[in-house]
């Protein structure tokens, strides 16, 4: 399958940290494809994932440093990671509010490469219509 990155930064990171997990499975893939689409997430990736408990850091959504933009990321990623969704029903991790942003065509990818067995190109599997 071949993944589409945002920039030479993105996929760096992305290989990067794959080297520095524990085990190369969708969950980390999908966590460190997805945090790497925001350039403030890159640059405070201590603040969301602890690479010695290999545990994604739910403080790390209140963390100053995070903008509109990488806040989405983050909630995106974490519920790719373990399905994480903010307490009350929050509107802010659902789809009509994450993908409502110039970040969709990579949070597309990235459930590409959570769910591989899933989101397969199935333009051969059935006819236009």
């Amino acid at each position: 399958m071949k993944i589409i990155f945002r920039s030479q930064e993105h996929y760096d990171f992305y290989k990067d940290m794959l080297k520095q997990s524990p085990t190369v499975d969708s969950y980390h893939q999908g966590l460190f494809y997805t945090l790497g689409i925001s350039t403030d997430c890159r640059n405070h990736i201590d603040d969301l994932y602890d690479k010695k408990t290999d545990r994604i850091k739910i403080e790390g959504l209140d963390k100053g440093w995070q903008t509109s933009g990488s806040r989405e990321t983050t909630l995106f990623a974490f519920n790719l990671w373990n399905n994480f969704t903010l307490e009350d029903n929050n509107k802010e991790t659902t789809p009509y509010n994450l993908f409502a942003s110039g970040n969709a065509p990579y949070f597309m990818e990235a459930l590409k490469v959570k769910y591989p067995d899933y989101c397969h190109d199935i333009s051969k599997e059935r006819s236009e219509r």
